[in-house]
């Protein structure tokens, strides 16, 4: 698709709305129950890493969502701005961590967040456009609709965490549900066509099997 820019934009976006669809939702959850997810994992005396966790997870969704531009630079034939890239966030993250540090801890942790929020839009103009013209409205179009369906889904699922006093399994299994559930009627109507994408992919998946 090197020649086709219509295309390597139209597939490129389908890639990030699939990891969007699945990864932001996953990540909002974890992060509302980070605390009985730690426990649970790793056993009460790590509990007090939960806010880290709990925070760094919004880091994780920036992660998620400028990872496939790897390939993006190679299908293109623009590796050099991966280079470069890795300069910029070779310098700006150091700096960060220490500035941070003069506070707190959790400082660093906002202060990762806070960076990956400002390389979204840098990314975005150095990586993103530079490669394929994708612009800015098109990129951000792609992502919007699975973290507006996250966030919805976040806020019943916040409460019964927060003002519930509950057995760690029930707030665990019963907060997830009660977020998967939410998250799925609410993606049905605002994001629908991550439905019939997969609903297409089970369909070929069948079809091929039987023949």
């Amino acid at each position: 698709m090197q020649s086709d820019r219509d295309a390597i934009e139209r597939n490129y976006l389908l890639i990030i709305k699939v990891l969007t669809f699945i990864g932001v939702p996953l990540l909002f959850a974890l992060s509302i129950f980070a605390k009985p997810t730690t426990e649970l994992f790793f056993s009460a005396k790590y509990v007090e890493a939960a806010p880290y966790v709990s925070i760094l997870c919004f880091w994780g969704i920036f992660a998620l969502i400028g990872n496939p531009a790897g390939n993006l630079v190679v299908a293109t034939g623009r590796t050099d701005l991966e280079f470069k890239w890795t300069i910029v966030r070779f310098i700006c993250v150091p700096i960060s961590v220490y500035i941070a540090s003069f506070f707190s801890p959790i400082a660093i942790a906002y202060s990762q967040v806070i960076l990956q929020l400002i390389f979204f839009f840098i990314y975005w103009r150095m990586m993103i456009y530079a490669t394929a013209k994708i612009s800015l409205s098109h990129y951000i179009g792609s992502i919007a609709p699975s973290v507006i369906c996250a966030l919805i889904a976040a806020i019943p699922a916040f409460f019964y965490h927060h003002y519930l006093d509950l057995n760690i399994w029930v707030d665990l299994v019963g907060g997830c549900f009660i977020f998967a559930v939410v998250y799925m009627i609410v993606a049905w109507f605002i994001n629908r066509q991550m439905f019939d994408f997969f609903i297409d992919i089970v369909k070929t998946v069948v079809h091929r099997k039987n023949k």
